[in-house]
């Protein structure tokens, strides 16, 4: 969830990760000497991205059985949350409605704005674990149903990631760029690339069907609804 809508789902195993997605962490300087140049080296540059599901996971964090199915008791708790956190998204918009004065109205639209990007990281989340176990299956076994399954999902996290743009715009010091810990890509690069990503690999399996990243819902602050640029009449052509 570090990466949050951001995150991009990565088509086949083995997969060149885009460098938008790797960043400089700090703390694997903390070996070297003070003041060193080695911050923007390849020595603490990482990838960001989980590409693969592994079967290591904390002690106590899921049940015993060897034989569980662990990743999908994972994926429906994400989804869960993802449920819980739209009906707080809900919550807060309805009560923007009933706001008494303008500066009821910023502070209720602000908040609206980060349990909105809490429900679109929680979405992000289930999205990815549910593509890499389906990605699993077919790589394993050639399953079309698993096929058709990974397009879904890409195309619901296509807009779930473009969907987010107008927050981190509105609300910059989201921006996992401003972090103190490391050197990050912007959200809104990750997402384009991301985006970009889902589309070529889109375009490989479903010629017929091209899509564009131009299609960026933007934030009607007076509503606060989101609106396509279907229907804005200054949206460019």
């Amino acid at each position: 969830g570090f990466l949050g809508p951001a995150h991009p789902l990565v088509p086949q195993a083995g997969a060149k990760i885009p460098d938008a997605f790797c960043a400089n962490l700090y703390y694997l300087m903390e070996g070297d000497e003070s003041l060193s140049a080695h911050q923007l080296s390849s020595r603490s540059r990482v990838s960001l991205v989980m590409d693969r599901l592994d079967r290591c996971f904390y002690p106590g964090l899921v049940p015993d059985d060897p034989a569980a199915d662990v990743w999908a008791i994972i994926e429906n708790e994400y989804a869960a949350a993802m449920d819980e956190s739209r009906q707080a998204w809900d919550c807060l918009q309805a009560a923007a409605a009933q706001a008494p004065h303008s500066v009821a109205r910023r502070n209720l639209l602000e908040e609206t704005r980060l349990v909105e990007l809490v429900y679109r990281t929680m979405r992000a989340c289930r999205n990815t674990i549910a593509f890499l176990r389906r990605r699993a299956v077919w790589e394993q076994a050639g399953d079309q149903d698993e096929r058709q399954a990974m397009q879904r999902i890409a195309a619901d996290e296509r807009e779930n990631a473009l969907a987010a743009i107008p927050i981190y715009r509105a609300e910059p010091w989201l921006d996992l760029a401003l972090r103190l810990d490391g050197v990050f890509s912007t959200c809104e690069t990750m997402i384009l690339e991301k985006v970009r990503w889902l589309d070529e690999w889109l375009g490989e399996i479903q010629p017929s069907a091209p899509r564009r990243a131009e299609g960026i819902t933007l934030y009607n602050q007076t509503d606060m609804k989101y609106i396509s640029p279907a229907n804005r009449k200054d949206w460019p052509t």
